[in-house]
């Protein structure tokens, strides 16, 4: 009776191993292609990140992510980054948590958002294509059929139109308020890029349909523009891509969208165009602090300014040194790779007055006013008819004061510091183009 109920307690610990062996093998075998199923299915957090994309990864690196506990996403009534920085930022990383490490379903809720801008929701947005784009490279791998849902819930009132229209735009929420060829709103599309090398080189291809797009855009008004303005923008356009490939994370990657909305405000005929340039890696002022050495005798000229700056803080007004620091960057003759190539240090300054002086031609009060903001790192740059560029001595220069003069202390109201932290660079552009607009061009053309 020992021996026999020995014998069996052996064949059931082989049988055992067996087993364990065998799931064991099957495991190492499948375990590039395992997905999580439950009610919704969604790859494990830790296959998933495999295929990420950089941009996702390089974004919840800096912005720590995973350490944020949230369920869902309550955008706020001003999702802007010029007016409501810090809340802004916020939202967008509680968005990429929820898709990098929750695994259920999840609402973004609009019900409380009055006011909108294209920069703030072009991230939310690149994200999210990013992040679909992964799904699609998994299904063509493991055969991942169902994803997991997002809720969007609009805004609510009477006031919102603005906002739907950026939302039925960008495929988040499908309005039957306004059809799409009713003339209501107009996108150009994500584009994206890198650097290619001469002979594949797209950022001509690229400034020809942003052009093209700002000529659309003109449809309800019936205008154009001119060539030399069709020929100046997309010389600007492609030095401005070339900037973006060189501050960008690994030297490359840019994004741009756009927007038109057609609107009527004081009884005029007006097109909103909105235009977002975008490159993802070091700050402005990151990027130049980490070409100090190379780049002595530029680097010293902007240390010495601070230096005179900081003389005129007071209680008051003072400034942080990376904001006072980016607006130095900008004027002509300045750039961290002056050490490299002694010609760079022009394209974003004669980018700002091109559109600087494009929003000054269709001035329409305080409330519609043409603006140009340059977002990066803790930093909001804003430019206006106000304080648009001037030309001292060779050079074009922006000093954000009311005496032109970049000597004095920039306004607080056109350069401001935050907490929070962009890792990369805006160049936000907003239009408002009325039957006046192309006219004035074609005078000054003249």
């Amino acid at each position: 009776m020992i021996m026999r109920h020995i014998t069996k307690r052996k064949n059931i610990y082989r049988k055992r191993q067996y087993l364990l062996e065998t799931r064991e093998m099957k495991r190492r075998r499948y375990r590039k292609f395992r997905i999580c199923r439950g009610k919704v299915a969604q790859i494990e957090t830790s296959r998933f990140k495999r295929f990420c994309p950089k941009a996702l990864r390089y974004l919840d690196e800096k912005w720590h992510c995973k350490a944020r506990k949230i369920s869902d996403v309550q955008i706020p009534e001003n999702f802007s980054f010029k007016e409501n920085f810090n809340e802004s930022v916020d939202v967008i990383k509680d968005f990429l948590l929820l898709l990098l490490y929750k695994r259920k379903e999840f609402q973004v809720d609009f019900s409380k958002c009055k006011n909108l801008s294209f920069s703030a929701i072009f991230l939310m947005n690149l994200i999210f294509q990013k992040y679909g784009k992964t799904l699609d490279v998994l299904d063509a791998l493991v055969g991942l059929t169902r994803h997991r849902k997002i809720k969007v819930i609009p805004p609510q009132g009477t006031d919102t139109i603005r906002v739907y229209k950026y939302l039925h735009a960008l495929e988040w929420y499908c309005s039957y308020k306004f059809t799409d060829s009713d003339g209501e709103f107009m996108r150009l599309g994500l584009l994206e890029g890198k650097y290619r090398g001469f002979k594949e080189n797209r950022k001509g291809v690229v400034g020809k349909r942003i052009v093209s797009f700002i000529n659309s855009s003109y449809g309800p008004l019936k205008k154009k523009l001119t060539h030399q303005s069709q020929n100046l923008i997309e010389s600007l356009i492609s030095e401005i891509l070339n900037n973006a490939e060189d501050h960008s994370l690994q030297n490359n990657e840019w994004y741009i969208d756009g927007i038109a909305l057609h609107e009527t405000i004081d009884e005029k005929e007006v097109v909103e165009l909105n235009l977002v340039i975008f490159n993802l890696g070091d700050s402005m002022y990151d990027a130049f602090e980490k070409t100090k050495e190379d780049n002595g005798t530029i680097y010293n000229k902007l240390e010495n300014r601070y230096l005179q700056h900081k003389r005129q803080f007071t209680l008051f007004k003072r400034f942080e040194k990376e904001s006072l620091f980016t607006l130095y960057m900008l004027n002509e003759g300045i750039s961290r790779l002056k050490f490299k190539d002694p010609s760079r240090g022009n394209g974003t300054m004669q980018f700002l007055k091109a559109f600087a002086d494009l929003g000054t031609k269709a001035a329409l009060g305080e409330d519609s006013k043409s603006c140009l903001n340059v977002i990066s790192g803790h930093t909001v740059l804003t430019c206006d008819d106000e304080v648009v560029p001037f030309v001292n001595g060779t050079h074009l220069i922006i000093s954000l004061n009311s005496q032109k003069n970049n000597k004095d202390l920039p306004d607080s109201q056109y350069l401001k510091y935050y907490s929070r932290y962009i890792p990369g660079t805006f160049i936000d552009c907003k239009i408002y183009i009325t039957d006046n607009f192309v006219e004035n061009i074609k005078n000054e053309d003249n």
